[in-house]
């Protein structure tokens, strides 16, 4: 028996063209929107997205991320600040501080840590307070040196 074979069709290409080309490339197209998608959840659970910086004249204020630390009460139930500052650096620095951001943040933490939830209200405490975290980040950020801080936003709870 001799079977008569016949040449493919224009059905049979589009056929193939949809399984071997048009299902691959969108298959790919949906794992890279979900990758993107996953990087950009990533960013703002961490608060990575929100980071800037301004130049102002030969500083440049960065902002760091939001934190909440809990506070010494002295016995009194417990006390939380959420805080937002900016530090000033040298333009030039601006790169590496990046890299030393995650020592900054703890070195914040430890010394806000230490300090008693209940001698935070006032601005001459304010004044002490923003004095102590300069000397503490500027230590976090060997060998950048920072000049000052700005509390951006503190919330007492």
């Amino acid at each position: 028996m001799y079977m008569q074979h016949t040449l493919p069709t224009t059905r049979h290409y589009v056929f193939l063209a949809i399984i071997y080309v048009a299902i691959p490339l969108f298959l790919a197209w949906l794992g890279y929107g979900a990758y993107n998608f996953s990087h950009v959840q990533t960013f703002f659970r961490y608060g990575m997205a929100a980071q800037h910086h301004v130049i102002v004249g030969s500083k440049t204020l960065y902002d760091l991320p939001s934190m909440a630390v809990s506070m010494n009460t002295g016995g009194q139930g417990s006390g939380t600040v959420k805080v937002d500052l900016s530090i000033e650096v040298n333009p030039k620095d601006l790169e590496r501080l990046q890299d030393f951001e995650p020592h900054i943040m703890e070195r914040i933490a430890l010394y806000m840590n230490k300090k008693n939830f209940n001698d935070m209200r006032g601005t001459s405490n304010m004044r002490v307070l923003r004095e102590g975290l300069v000397e503490e980040i500027d230590h976090g950020a060997l060998p950048i040196t920072v000049t000052d801080v700005v509390i951006r936003k503190m919330v007492l709870e």
